[in-house]
């Protein structure tokens, strides 16, 4: 049997989870050659070696990836919902893509300066 993607976060374990509405953008919007340019594969293994993360509002968290292969900022949207005692949360992807926002590449450059 296939096990999801986990991912730890501030000391929670969270399950990779796809709603189909959302699983459906990221096929929609993939595009090798344009910011979209990731896939599910390639959003789930970026969740799990993530950077940095951006609490937004209401559970909801941006996840951030420079330490990858392809040498960009990628951004994974997501909701953390925590799991109860005897299962692990979910971690609902919403999308992913190559960042251009400065903050988040300043961040990323700050970051990589540091020995």
């Amino acid at each position: 049997m296939y096990q999801n993607k986990r991912i730890r976060y501030e000391g929670h374990e969270y399950e990779i989870f796809w709603t189909s509405q959302h699983a459906l953008h990221v096929c929609a919007n993939f595009n090798r050659n344009k910011l979209h340019d990731i896939h599910h594969e390639d959003i789930a293994q970026l969740l799990e070696y993530y950077d940095a993360v951006v609490p937004n509002f209401n559970d909801r968290y941006t996840f951030l990836n420079w330490q990858n292969q392809r040498g960009c900022v990628y951004e994974i949207h997501v909701y953390l919902v925590k799991g109860g005692r005897n299962r692990p949360g979910r971690c609902v992807v919403l999308t992913g893509y190559r960042s251009n926002k400065q903050q988040y590449l300043a961040l990323a450059a700050q970051a990589q300066q540091k020995p």
